[in-house]
């Protein structure tokens, strides 16, 4: 009928699958899997420093109790900079 009626070519006009797909989404880790047995395996990070990074003569002291710390920064120089890397 649809040949009849449609003007579309015919590749378009395919049937209709009765069987369901699995979605499959590549971004998505597939954690049934063992880590050798997945397909694209571990990607090599960047060459770049973790999340938190301050100047080079910057020193951290922690204090307090295990519930209530504190972050104590102290360098040398008179500008005390810190830096937030996003999370990749």
């Amino acid at each position: 009928m649809a040949e009849d009626v449609l003007l579309a070519p015919a590749k378009s006009r395919q049937p209709v699958a009765t069987e369901t797909t699995r979605l499959v989404y590549p971004e998505w880790t597939d954690f049934g899997q063992e880590p050798e047995d997945s397909p694209s395996g571990r990607r090599a990070r960047k060459s770049q420093p973790d999340g938190i990074r301050a100047r080079k003569e910057t020193k951290l002291t922690i204090d307090g109790q295990w519930h209530e710390h504190t972050l104590q920064l102290a360098t040398d120089q008179q500008i005390c900079a810190l830096r937030f890397d996003p999370c990749n």
